[in-house]
């Protein structure tokens, strides 16, 4: 009787189900938890500190990166939805002695990066385990939910630790983060995407996006300065009233233009809809529909309106030509030309508050997925700052 209490307590049968369930995983990824080779020496690191480690390396990411901390290589983080992460028997702070035999003290991160992507079937992993991980508790629990207001291309980043883990969006592309705890590479799942049955993805930081983009507004502005300064040797040098910038003047965070990264986002049904571009469109009766300048989209999005931000995009010159003349409206070549110079003026400079695009081709057409996407509005959630559910 007292041994039916005690596993019918919630303390063992949690263990028990831990258990059952790491033993369902090791059958699923062909994973194993060998002894180390009796011949192997244990004296820069103790009896029972080394472990080997079998992963079954399959079509699935084995969904790990690496780092150096002086010579010895470490595991830098393990990316949810990997081998690594469903075996759970490879953490982020475990030193690897060996893969496949294959010694890797003093070796690179590029180089462990191109010998576990060459290698296929049985992985084997001489690993000194990171022994706070299983008291290790994750800071950053929840999903944070994000707005893109940059385009980013993991292939065109050399600072990326893992290209093949990198993914690629689109300004206004929504972004579940996962994971912070790196502060320069969060974790992070497309808005739609299957996170049960998809590997996580890198993204930098919104720090580190800043950063960097700090620094290459820097580098213009010195650029820049570097170029005045060499028609400053024609100025005369009894000129003491004109105010002269050093050459080497660092250039403050202020005086830097605005670096568009993230925005967060939540849930929300807006009831507002604002319309920009060069040509616009008829109002809907359902709905507010305003037609405004683009640079009073700032201005907007911080009040409480909630507007739903639609920019209309002519088509070619041609198409635009033909629209205009069925409206009985016929303009030269070049002021066509202009209208669809400021209208991917106005997308370059404006488009982070864009949150839906309809390239003018046909009148008809474009009226009809503007109605569309109003009615759609009405009964589904948007993704929309996060301080507006403050108002």
């Amino acid at each position: 009787m007292e041994l039916l209490q005690i596993f019918s307590s919630t303390s063992v049968q949690s263990l028990l189900k831990v258990h059952d369930q790491l033993s369902e995983n090791a059958i699923a990824f062909d994973v194993k938890d060998d002894p180390v080779p009796e011949d192997y020496s244990f004296k820069d690191y103790g009896e029972g500190a080394v472990k080997i480690v079998h992963l079954e390396k399959t079509t699935e990411p084995l969904g790990a990166t690496v780092k150096n901390v002086g010579e010895s290589v470490m595991i830098a983080r393990v990316v949810r939805g990997g081998t690594a992460d469903k075996s759970d028997l490879l953490h982020e702070g475990d030193e690897i002695l060996e893969i496949n035999g294959i010694e890797m003290k003093g070796k690179s991160v590029d180089y462990v990066s191109e010998l576990l992507a060459a290698m296929t079937g049985t992985i084997t992993f001489m690993i000194v385990p990171n022994c706070s991980v299983y008291s290790h508790i994750p800071t950053n629990n929840n999903t944070m939910h994000v707005r893109a207001l940059f385009n980013y291309e993991p292939e065109d980043d050399d600072y990326i630790p893992c290209r093949e883990l990198g993914i690629s969006f689109l300004r206004g592309d929504i972004l579940h983060i996962i994971d912070q705890e790196d502060p320069n590479w969060w974790q992070a799942y497309r808005d739609k995407e299957d996170q049960q049955h998809v590997l996580a993805g890198l993204v930098p930081s919104k720090n580190f996006q800043e950063q960097r983009e700090l620094q290459k507004q820097m580098v213009i502005s010195d650029t820049r300065e570097s170029k005045k300064g060499r028609s400053w040797i024609c100025i005369k040098k009894n000129d003491k009233k004109k105010k002269r910038k050093g050459l080497y003047n660092t250039v403050t965070r202020e005086e830097m233009e605005e670096v568009l990264t993230y925005e967060e986002v939540a849930q929300y049904l807006p009831k507002n809809q604002i319309e920009s571009g060069p040509l616009s469109l008829l109002a809907h009766p359902i709905i507010c529909v305003l037609n405004l300048h683009p640079e009073s989209l700032r201005i907007l999005k911080q009040s409480d309106l909630k507007p739903y931000v639609v920019f209309v995009r002519p088509s070619n010159l041609e198409t635009l030509r033909q629209n205009l003349s069925s409206q009985e409206i016929n303009l030269q070549d070049n002021q066509l030309k202009d209208i669809i110079e400021k209208a991917r003026e106005m997308e370059d400079a404006y488009g982070h508050y864009f949150d839906f695009i309809i390239v003018n081709s046909d009148l008809t057409q474009a009226y009809d997925e503007l109605i569309t996407e109003i009615n759609r509005l009405e009964v589904q959630p948007q993704w929309v700052p996060l301080p507006w559910l403050d108002r």
